[in-house]
C-alpha cells in the first residue's frame, strides 16, 4: 500500500512533534524535578529520539536514501536499547508500574508479561541488527551509472572508433 507523500509528511512532522519534549526533557532543555519522572532522563531522551529520528526519516526524499536508512537504522535501534532495558536491566519505578498494569489488564501472571517484554525485545534487537547491516551494505554499494575510475584515453579512443 503506498501513501501520498503528504500524509507521509504529516505522520513524520508528527512522530517529529511528540519526540521533542522527552527529547527536551532528557536533554535539559526543560526542567523537570527528576523525583516526580518514574523513569530516568536516558530513557525519555531515547523514546524521544527513536520518535524523533522515525519522523525525519519520513520527512526526508525518497531520493536520499542513504540518511534515510540511518535514521530508520537509528530509530530502531532506540527503541531495541528501551525494551532491552526494561526485559534484562532493573525494572523500577514506572516500568515495574507498567508492567503491573499491562498484567492485570491482559490478566497474565507476571512471569507471562514479563515474556512479552523479552519477546519484544529480542526481536527489536534483530531488527535494529538487520537495520545497521542493510544500512552498511547500502553504503558500500555503488551507484550503477558511476564507474570506479576513468576510461582513459586509450578505451575511449576505440570506443569511438567502433
Amino acid at each position: 500500500m503506498t501513501t501520498s507523500k503528504s500524509i507521509s509528511n504529516t505522520i513524520g512532522f508528527a512522530f517529529v512533534v511528540a519526540g521533542l519534549p522527552p527529547l527536551a526533557l532528557a536533554l535539559g532543555w526543560l526542567t523537570v524535578p527528576s523525583e516526580s519522572l518514574p523513569v530516568p532522563l536516558w530513557t525519555m531522551g531515547c523514546g524521544g529520539a527513536a520518535l524523533s529520528f522515525a519522523g525525519l526519516s519520513l520527512l526526508i526524499p525518497e531520493s536520499l536514501s542513504r540518511p534515510r536508512g540511518l535514521l530508520a537504522a537509528l530509530s530502531v535501534t532506540a527503541l531495541a536499547i528501551l525494551f532491552d532495558w526494561i526485559a534484562f536491566g532493573r525494572v523500577q519505578g514506572g516500568w515495574r508500574f507498567m508492567l503491573d498494569s499491562l498484567m492485570n489488564s491482559l490478566a497474565l501472571r507476571q512471569n507471562a508479561a514479563h515474556d512479552v517484554v523479552v519477546l519484544f525485545a529480542v526481536l527489536l534487537t534483530l531488527l535494529a541488527l538487520w537495520g545497521w547491516i542493510h544500512w552498511a551494505r547500502h553504503m558500500l554499494e555503488r551507484d550503477a551509472g558511476t564507474p570506479l575510475k576513468n576510461a582513459g584515453r586509450r578505451r575511449s579512443s576505440k570506443e569511438n572508433i567502433e
